[in-house]
């Protein structure tokens, strides 16, 4: 792929699909979505289908994508609350109608991120340069953009089931170059990241490789952990070693699977403990960078070795199967003689006649390797045991030696499987670009440990002739790629075994005098930069001393200031002082004008309610007679007399029905009496109307007698002791506040 594919696929997924595989096909899907829909010509453009998407993608991209994984995405598209892109669904996602279709607010600058990631990849090109020219290293021809391009085959080339691996040694100085970023470049070591993130989005995107189906769960698969993933997790490797076996280790635990270690495992592991305890650790070794960097003593070793069971149960690693001392001397005696041992030793040394019968890293390996074979039967499960190590070489050895089956994972592929498989966010991003760092710094270490057993042979011929500290800085400069030792090494060696050690020994000399020249250009920078700092410090400090001297004059300015303010303030405080004790004097005087004002009125209520009494008696007295006139204007004699009728014509009833029954009278007046009777109940009932009717009638004719001109007096009196009335209830009301 070209640059400029890589920088649009890191602008894209920047910030995006870091974490669920399931969703990896959204963010160039809707890019292609709102660039079909802006683009187009006229209202029916809107209609598209999944075969133009993948056409645009194609185009733009250089990716081709299979039109089934688009039409799945497109659809699961649709469902999402989107306000920004709107789509109506036929065919399953095969067709459709976009309504809507925009980028949304942090997609609005995906052109400027790409030229951004873009012009990054220039400069870190421009940067790797720079760095192999100062540090000396040889230059291999190649390029980061060649670094991700590879690594995107290594990927399609694992769904393809290939077993070559293009991310390898070559890179080596390119990761010396990383790390070299990691520490003095912080900014951009993570854009480098998200363009090696890139380079995995694409292999996905390109893979015809079906969607997986997502558990919820996770993976519940066993993983053997091999001797240097143990190391890492004990703190016992090189810094990048150590912090991808602890990323592999929590990203294998938070997806469900299980950890476990072999007890040969182990007792590898002890071996190598015990091995540095007694004589040191090898140079270039793993355990050697640990040794170094923590200044670890023999005692610190052998306190790791003896815990090692509690230590890996601490972080949740099982030792399984239980083994005793007995079984794996069996195990051992058993491969040692094995004719796969001796080929698998061969295959890693590349001399036959090197390689030690008694190899207990070949007996382990193939053993393990049978292992897993072994559990798969007794578990029937073809798929989710594996023997996790990041050995490529051993890998491709023992699934040649299986037919094709492999009952072993590389660490990196077991990153990318999880991530497939697991429904939960899970980020991978910086993980990945460690392992690939970490595996391409293993195999350069393997191929310097080979070519110095090479060396060695030489120098064993021609001790004279070939110096202890030479050999020394070989080593270094070897490992470091300097281009003179590179090229010598790699160069036919000559047949006389002196011509080839001097040309060794000139080969060391050039590449110290360049890195003495580099190391004196960068003390002389150092030294330049600390006299330049110097004489800031002592810029600073006559500035610092003016500012002093300026701080103490203001400060006697300042005390000065202080001193009058507070005068100032005091004159204020006596100011105020006076302005309230003569708003004091004033509040009283006026409260004592209020008070006697108050007190005066007071007595003139009293009085006035006197008086009122007084003309009030005086007013009931006169209208008392009116009042009892005005009471016999009204005569009540009519209901007296229904009822007097009503109980005569009951009596007279009754008496003629004693009169008939005596026989007094005849029965024919029975029917007079009911008359009677009729009669009564008319009286009563006018009775209890007219005594209902009272008090309206009596209203009536007391008001008949008031309209009589004698009688206005009584009206006149009635309105003049109303008012008295009134004006007596408003003083009481006005006398009981002050109570």
């Amino acid at each position: 792929m070209q640059k400029s594919n890589y920088a649009l696929v890191s602008a894209l997924y920047s910030n995006k699909t870091k974490g669920l595989y399931s969703d990896i096909y959204f963010p160039i899907i809707r890019y292609a979505l709102v660039k079909i829909f802006t683009e187009k010509k006229v209202e029916s453009d809107t209609y598209s289908s999944a075969d133009k998407v993948a056409e645009y993608i194609d185009e733009k991209f250089g990716i081709h994508i299979p039109t089934i994984v688009i039409a799945k995405s497109i659809t699961k598209i649709s469902m999402q609350k989107d306000k920004n892109l709107q789509l109506v669904i036929y065919e399953g996602g095969q067709s459709f109608h976009i309504n809507k279709a925009l980028f949304s607010d942090d997609e609005l600058d995906i052109e400027m991120e790409e030229r951004f990631f873009s012009d990054n990849l220039e400069t870190i090109e421009r940067e790797y340069k720079s760095f192999i020219g100062n540090q000396g290293c040889k230059d291999d021809g190649i390029s980061f953009l060649q670094f991700i391009s590879d690594n995107t085959d290594d990927i399609l080339g694992y769904f393809d089931g290939e077993d070559k691996t293009r991310v390898d040694d070559k890179y080596a100085t390119l990761i010396f170059f990383l790390q070299y970023l990691h520490d003095s470049n912080l900014e951009l070591y993570n854009i480098v990241n998200q363009l090696f993130w890139s380079s995995i989005i694409v292999a996905f995107l390109k893979s015809e490789r079906p969607l997986v189906e997502d558990s919820e769960n996770g993976v519940k698969a066993e993983f053997y952990l091999d001797t240097s993933i143990i190391l890492g997790l004990l703190d016992l490797s090189t810094p990048m070693r150590e912090a991808y076996s602890k990323e592999v280790f929590t990203i294998i635990k938070n997806s469900g699977g299980i950890l476990r270690v072999n007890p040969l495992t182990i007792d590898e592991v002890t071996y190598i403990l015990k091995s540095v305890e007694q004589n040191g650790a090898n140079p270039l070794t793993d355990i050697a960078s640990a040794c170094e960097r923590k200044e670890l003593l023999s005692n610190q070793i052998a306190q790791i070795r003896l815990n090692i069971d509690s230590i890996l149960a601490k972080i949740g690693i099982q030792i399984f199967p239980v083994m005793s001392p007995s079984e794996k001397q069996r195990v051992v005696a058993e491969y040692k003689g094995k004719k796969v041992t001796k080929l698998l030793g061969e295959f890693r040394s590349k001399k036959p006649e090197s390689y030690s019968r008694d190899n207990y890293r070949e007996i382990h390996d193939l053993y393990l390797n049978d292992f897993i074979k072994r559990r798969r039967k007794d578990k029937n499960d073809t798929g989710n045991i594996f023997f996790l190590t990041n050995n490529i070489e051993l890998i491709t050895f023992c699934k040649a030696q299986n037919n094709g089956e492999s009952y072993m994972i590389s660490t990196g592929k077991v990153v990318l499987d999880l991530w497939m498989h697991y429904s939960k966010p899970i980020n991978i991003s910086n993980c990945v670009l460690t392992e690939t760092m970490a595996r391409c710094l293993e195999l350069h270490r393997s191929n310097v440990r080979y070519k110095l057993a090479e060396v060695a042979r030489f120098f064993n011929k021609t001790k004279d002739n070939f110096d202890s500290k030479v050999y020394k800085d070989f080593i270094g400069h070897l490992y470091r790629r300097a281009k003179n030792v590179i090229s010598t090494v790699e160069a036919n060696p000559d047949s006389q075994d002196s011509a080839f050690a001097k040309l060794i020994t000139e080969a060391v000399e050039a590449d110290n005098r360049f890195y003495n020249s580099s190391l004196a250009k960068v003390q002389k920078d150092n030294e330049e930069l600390k006299q330049a700092t110097i004489q800031k410090d002592s810029e600073i400090e006559k500035i610092n001393t003016l500012v002093n001297n300026l701080q103490g004059q203001n400060n006697d300015k300042d005390k000065q200031i202080s001193a009058l303010s507070s005068a100032k303030q005091d004159l204020e405080a006596n100011l105020q002082k006076h302005r309230s004790d003569l708003e004091n004097l004033k509040k009283s005087e006026e409260a004592a004008k209020a008070s006697a004002s108050q007190a005066e009125q007071i007595n003139q209520w009293y009085k006035d309610r006197d008086s009122l009494n007084a003309e009030l008696e005086r007013l009931e007295a006169d209208l008392a007679p009116l009042e009892l006139l005005r009471h016999k204007s009204f005569k009540n004699y009519s209901p007296s007399l229904w009822f007097v009728f009503g109980l005569l014509m009951f009596l007279i009833f009754i008496s003629m029905v004693v009169l008939v029954c005596l026989n007094i009278v005849e029965t024919w007046t029975i029917p007079l009496g009911v008359v009677g009777v009729t009669f009564g109940l008319h009286c009563f009932n006018r009775y209890h109307t007219l005594k209902e009717r009272t008090e309206m009638r009596a209203e009536k004719a007391y008001k008949k007698w008031e309209a009589k001109n004698e009688n206005k007096k009584y009206n006149l009196l009635k309105e003049q002791i109303s008012s008295k009335k009134e004006r007596l209830k408003e003083i009481n009301q006005n006398l009981n506040q002050y109570k």
